[in-house]
């Protein structure tokens, strides 16, 4: 069930990125903007950030840093600049949530954020989970 959520949050990006005739960058995909229908087909929403990139723009600026803290593109964070490559990176974060059913950020926990943990496994040439 989980590899049919991520493959149809997938479809739902390639849609958004390539296929629709325009080009929309959601700018905030993460487990609060991804609904499941009665058959748990994902749906993205949560549309208020989006923005439509003109013609031949594949990346934008914007005036300051919007989006769910966890799943920021940490180049967006550092320039406030954004591109489809900031959904690509939330959607890893989506992805990372829910084979590890952990928060991106956890701020009742003293654990650290969860993309910093699987780097520093990957750093150590060990196994996530």
């Amino acid at each position: 069930m989980c590899r049919n959520i991520v493959q149809g949050i997938a479809r739902g990006l390639r849609y958004l990125h390539e296929e629709s005739g325009l080009l929309i960058v959601h700018r905030d995909i993460g487990p609060r903007n991804i609904f499941l229908d009665s058959d748990f087909k994902p749906k993205i929403g949560g549309f208020g950030l989006a923005w439509l990139m003109r013609e031949g723009e594949n990346e934008a600026e914007s005036s300051s840093l919007f989006g769910t803290i966890g799943y920021l593109d940490p180049n967006y964070m550092r320039s406030l600049h954004f591109s489809i490559k900031s959904d690509v990176y939330a959607f890893g974060v989506t992805i990372l949530n829910i084979i590890s059913r952990r928060r991106a950020l956890d701020f009742g926990d003293d654990e650290e954020p969860l993309v910093i943990s699987v780097i520093k496994c990957w750093n150590r040439g060990e196994a996530w989970m």
